[in-house]
C-alpha cells in the first residue's frame, strides 16, 4: 500500500502535487525522473493530474512536441529552439511516459510473482475526459485484449485472456452495488469476485479471472460533466 512501508510518502507525493500544479501541470522532469513522474502520483490519488500533465499541448510536453510537428520524441524538451549540437529528434526517454499508459490507463501490469505475463494485474484508470482505452499485448500464451469506455456515467469494462494466463481484475466503481457482469462468462465472472479493496483512488471490486472473455459494468467514478476538458 502506498506509504506502508514509507510513512512519510505520502506526504512527498501530495508536495510533488503541489510541485506539478505550480507549473500548470506540465512536466518538468529530466531523463530520470519523468518515467516515475505519472505513476507516483497516480499510486498516491492524483491520477487525474497524471492524466492532464501527460495530455497537455503546452510547453514542456509531449503534446508540445507533436504540436511542432514531431514525429519522434525530442532529446530535450525544447530541441525545436536549440541547434544541432546534443539535440536528437529521436530519442525514446521522455517516452517512458507511455509506461503510465499501460499501467495506469489501460491497466495492465505483470504480476510481480510471476513471470513472462503467466499472471496479469488489471487495472484500469478512467479519467478526465476520455472516454474509451483499447490495447492488445501479446504474450507467449497468447494476446491480452482490453477495452473499457465510459458512456452515460458507466464504466464498460472487456478483458480476453489466453490460455493458463489468470488475471487479478481491480475495477474501479463508484457504487460496488451497481457491478453486473455480462456476456457468455457471466457466471464465472461473477463467481470470481474477491472482497472489495480500498485505494488510494477509491474502491474497487476485485475479481480473480481465469482464461475467456470477462464483460463487466458499473457505475462510473469519473463523471465528464464535472471535469474540464484536459487542455
Amino acid at each position: 500500500r502506498p506509504g506502508e512501508a514509507y510513512p512519510y510518502a505520502p506526504a512527498v507525493a501530495a508536495h510533488l502535487a503541489e510541485l506539478v500544479e505550480a507549473r500548470g501541470a506540465k512536466p518538468s522532469t529530466g531523463f530520470v525522473g519523468t518515467a516515475y513522474l505519472l505513476p507516483v502520483l497516480t499510486r498516491f490519488g492524483h491520477h487525474e493530474l497524471a492524466y492532464r500533465t501527460l495530455n497537455t499541448r503546452e510547453y514542456p510536453s509531449l503534446g508540445y512536441m507533436i504540436e511542432n510537428g514531431a514525429t519522434t520524441i525530442w532529446e530535450r524538451w525544447d530541441s525545436d529552439k536549440l541547434g544541432p549540437d546534443m539535440n536528437s529528434r529521436n530519442h525514446f526517454c521522455f517516452g517512458a511516459m507511455a509506461q503510465w499508459m499501460y499501467e495506469d490507463l489501460v491497466g495492465i501490469k505483470p504480476d510481480p510473482e510471476a513471470t513472462g505475463f503467466r499472471r496479469v494485474l488489471l487495472t484500469p484508470g478512467p479519467v478526465g475526459d476520455l472516454t474509451f482505452a483499447e490495447f492488445t499485448y501479446t504474450t507467449p500464451q497468447g494476446d491480452i485484449d482490453i477495452h473499457w469506455e465510459v458512456a452515460d456515467a458507466v464504466l464498460h469494462y472487456a478483458v480476453t485472456l489466453p490460455p493458463n494466463v489468470p488475471a487479478e481484475l481491480w475495477l474501479p466503481t463508484a457504487d460496488a452495488k451497481t457491478i453486473v457482469a455480462e456476456g457468455d462468462h457471466a457466471d464465472a465472472t461473477r463467481s470470481a469476485r474477491k472482497p472489495d479493496r480500498e485505494t488510494a483512488l477509491g474502491t474497487c471490486a476485485v475479481f480473480e479471472l481465469s482464461a475467456g472473455t470477462h464483460r463487466l459494468r458499473t457505475r462510473a467514478k469519473v463523471s465528464h460533466s464535472e471535469l474540464a476538458p484536459a487542455k
